[in-house]
């Protein structure tokens, strides 16, 4: 587990005395009509399901010692904000619980309130506030801005983050890259959260043997992982009048990529941040797409998702459930929970985005992607650039926010943090006495079963979104629906034709990059 001290004196010190700007009455008055409206706009990855973990209440022997050893982090008497912080965050993966569980002891230790508050497609609202610099939220968190973030922080509506976190507190290396331009930092990308998939043990210990496939166990070799899709299929297994399937994913999102990226990875580790570290912005690099592991990678998926024919000529994925390509990476999590399928392909936050739905079950277990023929090395995707906080320049009370995302980021934090959601933060802190579940400790297994597959670098044509593959549904949808023969022809030439001509003028457009 990782060891450390928890995050860097940098996060220590006093904080900067400020005033908050009075806003006219219009625009507070817009900004209300902004929450409003933007409480109704859809999301991709909520279902209603919600995180509902919630730490118990510590022992007045507990609660001394985490105060005592708050004090000894950081000077309570440098809050000199008093004033309420918003924390606008995304409905989605981890929930908002762990924010509200640290909200509440900052209250308690210093009388400030913050109020933590959920809405469905936080970069949509983000969109419409910074086009009138009037903003519902002070501290924001959301999915990836993908590469918008650069745009707001070079027009100068982005706070310099740069003094929370320094190059020693981060559990990768490569987070002290992620959320920066031209040496300062903007975003705190703070999620660790490793994917792979979701199995049902009940469900394994039924299934007969097959091949490389061992009943009980869920499979550690790709082909071991098609036999125990074989073996369901040869099984008698049904739920509610169905015959439970091998598989389900998030079609319409881009959950297969998650897998992508880690069979990727330990077919071609070197070859993979070569891909995401690429800095030249003449041209894409189509040559990187071409290569074994890629390949590999791509006709492992294509096996997994097995396309058939029906009677009618139609394909669709043999051993997944029915109506697979139709469904959010909520509803093909719900299926699974539900028993129509083995197993499903999630990450870390699943027990805490799907809480509502799990109840009581408790034999949901978390393995890394089983490894391909030839390969020697784990690799395990973690779902990064991922999550993000960061700051809006006109926010109402920038200052506040500041002060609470140091306290935060405080080492016994980001323990109550890691309690209250059972998966790793971003960063360095000690784990060994955590409270874990033994959902808590399978994520971490996972977490350390491979080399970090981390889509994402410092460089400048990667920030720009320039080097995203698989962001969309279609090529693993094209395999499903029989489209696909031969991967580099079909995926991996469409994949850089998608990159090129007007896209890549584009994205470089957004690091101040004139192509042709």
């Amino acid at each position: 587990m990782q060891g450390g001290k928890g995050i860097s004196a940098a996060l220590h010190n006093k904080f900067d005395g400020g005033t908050i700007e009075v806003k006219k009455i219009m625009t507070s008055v817009l900004c209300v009509l902004l929450c409003l409206l933007f409480l109704l706009i859809p999301t991709a990855c909520s279902g209603g399901n919600g995180s509902t973990t919630t730490l118990p209440e510590r022992t007045p022997e507990e609660e001394a010692a985490y105060d005592e050893a708050i004090k000894k982090l950081i000077d309570l008497d440098s809050f000199t904000n008093k004033d309420e912080v918003v924390f606008y965050m995304e409905t989605c993966g981890l929930g908002i619980n762990f924010v509200r569980e640290v909200a509440s002891d900052y209250k308690r230790l210093t009388g400030i309130n913050v109020r933590a508050i959920e809405n469905s497609n936080v970069a949509q609202a983000l969109a419409n506030e910074m086009a009138v610099n009037s903003f519902v939220g002070d501290i924001y968190a959301t999915l990836d801005l993908r590469h918008t973030w650069i745009q707001y922080a070079t027009a100068g509506k982005l706070v310099d983050l740069t003094d929370m976190v320094s190059e020693d507190d981060w559990r990768d290396p490569i987070y002290n890259d992620l959320g920066t331009w031209e040496g300062k930092r903007y975003m705190i990308n703070y999620t660790y959260n490793p994917t792979g998939f979701v199995y049902n043990q009940q469900y394994l210990d039924q299934i007969e043997s097959r091949g490389e496939y061992t009943k009980g166990e869920f499979p550690t070799t790709w082909q071991g992982l098609i036999d125990l899709c074989e073996a369901v299929e040869a099984s008698d297994l049904m739920r509610n009048g169905a015959k439970v399937k091998g598989f389900s994913w998030g079609a319409t999102t881009y959950d297969m990529d998650y897998i992508f990226k880690a069979l990727w990875a330990q077919s071609d580790y070197e070859g993979f941040r070569e891909y995401y570290e690429y800095d030249q912005t003449d041209a894409y690099p189509e040559e990187l797409l071409h290569t074994e592991g890629v390949e590999k990678a791509l006709n492992a998926i294509l096996q997994l998702i097995n396309p058939q024919q029906n009677m009618r000529g139609d394909y669709y994925p043999g051993y997944a459930v029915s109506g697979a390509i139709g469904q959010s990476n909520i509803q093909a999590q719900t299926s699974f929970i539900n028993g129509a399928c083995v197993f499903t392909v999630s990450g870390g936050w699943f027990t805490s985005e799907m809480s509502g739905a799990i109840g009581d079950k408790d034999y949901f277990k978390f393995a890394n992607v089983p490894m391909l023929e030839g390969n020697t090395e784990a690799a395990v995707n973690i779902n990064a650039p991922g999550e993000v906080m960061f700051i809006p320049t006109h926010a109402n009370n920038v200052e506040g926010a500041k002060q609470f995302l140091r306290f935060m980021l405080l080492e016994p934090n980001l323990q109550r943090m890691h309690e209250a959601t059972q998966t790793p933060f971003a960063f360095k802190y000690d784990e060994e006495n955590l409270s874990h579940s033994d959902w808590g400790r399978n994520v971490l297994e996972v977490a350390s079963s491979g080399e970090p597959a981390i889509a994402g670098s410092g460089s400048k044509v990667a920030v720009s979104g320039a080097m995203r593959l698989f962001m969309t549904s279609d090529p693993f949808v094209r395999m499903a629906q029989g489209q696909v023969k031969n991967v580099v022809t079909d995926i991996i030439n469409l994949e850089a034709e998608r990159h090129q001509g007007q896209q890549w003028i584009d994205c470089m457009k957004t690091i101040g990059v004139v192509v042709g």
